[in-house]
């Protein structure tokens, strides 16, 4: 919201700012000890206890450069960039080492919000479709790419291109926002407030086949000078809407698809996103992660196949975060993290039932906070290991 903003000014919505305030402290677990967290609000003294008896490395959280203590940072990175992001950041830059300045996201420019929209992944869609033609996998497909649409004329004439259904999207917009649904041929998108208000808004929509899903997952890269480096799959849930709901810590068992070669499917489709990624030259203009969401859906003759590219995140995700909370626990445990808004009494009632237990020297069973609990209501993000 903050890219289709453009202000660097930008203020999200009520709801969502409580959002973001509640679980600023996400970040921290991709941190060090030597690494710290911006956050708008002091960390409560009884959260930074907890991580230190689990025997995690705890950062350092800062709402002000004062409290680097003149230390000098390699890098800086936001959960994503925006124009917002870079002024939030800007009293931070006397403290950047000169190295910064050779990472192409060190100054906010206007190609950079086309990059982090939905035209790098159509692009990266685009590729991976060809590449799929020359290399075909049985249970690996794109039915069709996404079509931009620059006019009204365009969105009522585009299910002569796409068969209904057919899931429009804005060019920014994340997890599960942005979208509409054209179910039939009678739908008249064309004349929906909703659709004309974000044409006019944004200045185009993106069209795609919209799939019977089966079960959603990601996969995840780091792009920097060295080049683009594979990090792992995620497996996750979307509610109805497509917004994030919830990950699990390892591959579900999902009775649909264990007569896959999954093994093969998930190394095939790793290498062919990482080479379409290679052909965008992402890494020439962009240093961070890129987490792409793929499906299993069902076709029309109702074989499951793999969409490897619904969208590409060029930002920090829930995918990747899930990836790094499996180094932290238990190698043998299993589980579930959420995000959820609940009262202090709900939280309580949630450790009752599920106490945290240590397995090595590792969290292996029960609730385990990723943010600070609730003083009386808020949002939290909770995982519960088995």
């Amino acid at each position: 919201m903050a890219l289709a903003n453009r202000q660097v000014s930008y203020m999200p919505p009520r709801h969502l700012k409580a959002f973001e305030e509640n679980l600023e402290t996400l970040p921290l677990w991709f941190c060090d000890a030597h690494d710290f967290v911006l956050v708008r609000n002091s960390v409560p003294d009884s959260f930074i206890a907890h991580l230190e008896r689990l025997g995690l490395p705890v950062p350092g959280f800062v709402t002000s450069p004062s409290g680097l203590h003149e230390q000098r940072l390699q890098s800086m990175r936001p959960w994503g960039w925006s124009a917002a992001a870079h002024h939030r950041l800007r009293d931070f830059r006397p403290f950047m080492d000169v190295a910064w300045n050779q990472n192409p996201m060190c100054r906010w420019n206007e190609t950079h919000r086309e990059l982090l929209s939905r035209l790098t992944g159509a692009d990266i869609c685009a590729n991976v479709s060809d590449i799929l033609k020359r290399e075909p996998n049985q249970h690996i497909e794109i039915v069709d790419c996404p079509v931009r649409l620059n006019t009204l004329n365009e969105v009522e004439s585009v299910t002569s291109v796409l068969q209904p259904p057919v899931l429009l999207k804005t060019p920014w917009s994340a997890s599960g926002r942005g979208l509409f649904k054209i179910r039939d041929l009678n739908e008249q998108a064309h004349l929906n407030p909703w659709v004309i208000s974000k044409l006019k808004q944004q200045g185009f929509l993106f069209a795609e086949p919209f799939l019977h899903k089966v079960q959603d997952l990601s996969f995840h890269f780091w792009c920097d000078e060295h080049g683009v480096d594979f990090k792992g799959v995620t497996w996750f849930k979307a509610d109805i809407s497509g917004q994030f709901s919830g990950c699990y810590i390892n591959s579900p068992k999902i009775n649909m698809l264990s007569n896959l070669p999954l093994d093969d499917i998930m190394s095939q489709a790793a290498s062919v996103l990482g080479e379409a990624l290679k052909r965008t030259q992402l890494s020439q203009k962009y240093h961070g992660p890129v987490g792409i969401d793929a499906l299993f859906f069902m076709d029309d003759e109702g074989l499951l196949k793999l969409h490897p590219c619904i969208e590409a995140n060029l930002r920090f995700t829930m995918g990747l975060l899930n990836l790094y909370l499996r180094r932290l626990v238990h190698p043998q445990s299993n589980g579930f993290w959420c995000l959820q808004n609940m009262s202090q009494p709900e939280w309580e009632q949630i450790t009752s039932l599920y106490p945290l237990e240590a397995r090595d020297g590792f969290p292996g069973k029960g609730a385990l906070a990723l943010t600070p609990t609730p003083d009386k209501q808020g949002y939290v993000a909770w995982l519960n290991l088995y």
